[in-house]
């Protein structure tokens, strides 16, 4: 990795830090939809296929599934995921180590969950990250039908 690469991104980090959430969702959703759609959608599609279209079953069977863990926090309202690794490429090869980044996770979910139920208000709240010390990263999902 070059050191202008590397400063690169402690720049961007700072500047993202920086940043209104609102801000950082715009910038992120572009970037959280396009990773997810490299096949991690897909995959979540047929999870939630497999379960019969059953969200409370979906995150049930994501443990089983080996990627991530479900939790049922309100049945068919609140959910949790859980992941025990970073699975950021960009944070994998050196080059973000802030949880910044970790709103682009927020926007993945955010699209995945649309996308099995297009006609459902959906809210992501990120609870704990690796990147900002956790041991895994956790997020809520909030349904509202």
């Amino acid at each position: 990795m070059s050191d202008f690469l590397t400063d690169w991104f402690k720049w961007f980090e700072k500047g993202i830090e920086g940043l209104d959430q609102s801000s950082k969702e715009k910038i992120f959703s572009e970037c959280g939809q396009n990773c997810v759609k490299r096949g991690v959608a897909q995959m979540y599609k047929r999870f939630y296929r497999e379960s019969g279209r059953n969200l409370d079953q979906f995150f049930l069977d994501l443990s089983k599934n080996g990627y991530g863990k479900g939790y049922i926090v309100e049945p068919g309202k609140k959910y949790e995921m859980s992941f025990s690794s970073c699975s950021c490429e960009l944070h994998k090869q050196g080059y973000v180590n802030s949880d910044c980044i970790c709103e682009c996770s927020r926007q993945s979910i955010i699209y995945v969950m649309k996308s099995i139920k297009p006609d459902t208000e959906i809210e992501i709240e990120k609870i704990t990250t690796i990147l900002s010390g956790d041991k895994e990263c956790r997020f809520r999902i909030n349904l509202n039908t």
